[in-house]
């Protein structure tokens, strides 16, 4: 059986760490990108069963007129992945935003959940589950 592929977008080392160890060991084949332009660039040259987005990324808020001058993060970064050739890829955002005009114009664009850090690992395993369809 093939291992389900996630890509892992987080601008933190210590929480890419922690959660790639807890990912891998949990039988997925996982990649990570550190900062958008990492991110499209996996995501244009590679195919993913899971999204996991941090939507607070460097250079970066929830400003459009910012985005458009190429500080992608969060709204705009999703807009992106939603259009692309992983358009039907499942995401799961997890954030220290816990906004919900965030969350609703991240339901909006076609996210499947939205955490709240601080997220346990127990909690972001049953939604990946949940997600995938696995059980």
């Amino acid at each position: 059986m093939e291992k389900e592929k996630i890509l892992y977008i987080e601008d933190e080392i210590h929480n890419i760490k922690h959660r790639m160890l807890m990912l891998v060991d949990n039988g997925y084949d996982v990649k990570e990108a550190i900062d958008v332009k990492s991110a499209l660039e996996k995501l244009e040259s590679e195919r993913y069963d899971l999204i996991l987005l941090d939507i607070m990324m460097p250079r970066g808020i929830f400003n459009e007129d910012e985005a458009n001058q190429g500080y992608e993060t969060g709204i705009p970064l999703t807009r992106k992945i939603k259009e692309g050739t992983n358009k039907d890829t499942p995401i799961i955002v997890i954030t220290a935003n816990p906004s919900t005009y965030v969350k609703a114009k991240l339901e909006e664009i076609g996210i499947d959940s939205y955490l709240t850090k601080p997220v346990h690992q127990i909690e972001l395993e049953k939604e990946i589950e949940s997600v995938l369809g696995i059980k």
